[in-house]
């Protein structure tokens, strides 16, 4: 049986610290709200990503909860709000990825047997004063459901990386990666192929006009510089040739002294 705690830490990142030296954890333990836990998701929301979203897990019950608390980061406080919608099966081992809402996929009904829920594709928008919940909507056939994985959003794709069932765990050959496309929020698909979001940088057209004309300039400078510099070839040539004929001529008149 897992064992539950109320720790609950964060990294200062603000000044500078060395592993091998005092690490800046702070303590948040202390909370009268937050029973002890385990096996939880959480996901960082809110108008300036101040509110963390903490959903499910083991909380030293037979089996995992659906119970939702937030944690505010400029006030430091932990509370229970009230959500309305879809209510989600209890889970533990589940995922959750941040994509304009919370999406949770997969996790456990059973921790003796794994058993998977059922509805694992659920979304709770955490737009309104209310969270509420809702069942995503996917038009493609979807993957076993699965506990122990990990899931991370990249532009709009959520991509499952391992985990298991009740049935099976895949063997150390299978590198079982899942890919759901979230681009639609009424209209998920799970997807054999990840395409990066390409951008390309279009110019400025006032920037695209002075390039052109510093490269028109530079193109006419470097066209004068070698007619000059042929011409100034050219003039020493014909200076040398006829100073060089003018000497021979000289040195041709009869009676000419040396």
């Amino acid at each position: 049986m897992a064992t539950q705690s109320k720790e609950f830490y964060y990294l200062d990142v603000s000044t500078n610290f060395k592993i091998n030296g005092i690490i800046p954890w702070v303590d948040l333990s202390s909370s009268s709200i937050l029973p002890p836990h385990s096996w939880s998701a959480f996901s960082l929301c809110g108008p300036d990503n101040n509110t963390l979203v903490m959903f499910g897990g083991d909380f030293g019950i037979t089996n995992p909860t659906n119970l939702v608390f937030t944690y505010n980061l400029k006030t430091l406080q932990w509370s229970n709000p009230t959500t309305t919608g879809y209510l989600p099966t209890p889970r533990g081992h589940h995922s959750s990825v941040l994509n304009g809402r919370i999406i949770v996929y997969g996790g456990y009904i059973d921790r003796g047997t794994l058993v998977p829920v059922l509805d694992d594709l659920v979304v709770l928008d955490t737009g309104g004063t209310v969270f509420t919940w809702s069942q995503a909507n996917v038009s493609t056939l979807s993957p076993p459901s699965r506990c122990y994985h990990s899931a991370t959003l990249v532009d709009h794709y959520m991509i499952v990386i391992f985990g298991r069932n009740n049935l099976y765990l895949p063997s150390p050959t299978m590198n079982e990666v899942y890919i759901l496309d979230t681009s639609d929020k009424f209209d998920y698909k799970w997807v054999i192929e990840y395409k990066p979001d390409g951008s390309v940088t279009t110019m400025d057209p006032a920037q695209t006009t002075t390039t052109n004309t510093n490269v028109d300039t530079n193109i006419a400078l470097i066209a004068s510089t070698a007619v000059l510099a042929f011409l100034f070839v050219l003039a020493i040539g014909l200076l040398i040739f006829f100073s060089y004929k003018r000497k021979r001529n000289i040195l041709l008149i009869p009676g000419s002294e040396k």
